[in-house]
Parts: C-alpha cells; sequence; structure tokens
C-alpha cells in the first residue's frame, strides 16, 4: 500500500459524491491527502476528533506538496489517520451502516416526514 494516497478535488465537483478510491483508501486504513474545501462534505472529514483524512485548501501543488512533507514526516499522525480512517468506514460506508440509512429515509418519505 502506498505512504499517502493523494485526493484532488477541484471547488466545484467537491460535494458531488465521495471518490470511490477514497472510500477503499479509507477501508484499508490508509492516509488520504485531500484537496477538498473546508465547507465540503470532504472538507468536514478532516475536521475534529473524528478527522480520518489529511486536508489541504490549495490547488497550488507547491501547498499540496507541502502538506504532504509535512504529513510524512509525522509518524504518529499518520497512525492516528489510519485508526480514524478504519472507524470512519465501519460507521459510516459500511454496507449495513448505509443500507439502514437508507431503510429509514424511505420509510420517513413514505409516511410524509422530511429529514
Amino acid at each position: 500500500m502506498a505512504d499517502v494516497h493523494l485526493v484532488v478535488q477541484r471547488r466545484g465537483a467537491a460535494d458531488l459524491v465521495m471518490p470511490s478510491k477514497l472510500a477503499n483508501v479509507l477501508a484499508v486504513g490508509g492516509v488520504a491527502v485531500l484537496t477538498a474545501f473546508p465547507e465540503t462534505e470532504l472538507g468536514r472529514m478532516a475536521k475534529g476528533d473524528a478527522a480520518c483524512v489529511y486536508h489541504c485548501d490549495s490547488e497550488d501543488p507547491r501547498v499540496f506538496a507541502q502538506a504532504i512533507r509535512n504529513l510524512l514526516r509525522n509518524e504518529d499522525r499518520c497512525d492516528e489517520l489510519k485508526r480514524k480512517a478504519r472507524l470512519y468506514t465501519a460507521r459510516m460506508i459500511a454496507k449495513d451502516y448505509v443500507l439502514r440509512e437508507f431503510e429509514g429515509r424511505l420509510i420517513a418519505l413514505s409516511k410524509g416526514e422530511r429529514s
């Protein structure tokens, strides 16, 4: 497995869909550096105690390269991201979770409720 996986999202596409590559990286406990902006769903994955990705909010290649270097120099941070990536996958991307959430939303919609 690679030391770091790069996920580059342009501002206009960042909230359309989670890149399938990212789901796979997180599932195996990989470290992902992504360029999504903080206000997007992907950007929020890098915030708070449950942050499971390393965030770089720039499309500038020099800033992106520096973010990668900083991460590779910090083994403890990489280990923490790996652990949180696996937890995130188990809680938010796992088939059972997704299907349970989908079913709940369908039931709510059938009753005329909005989420």
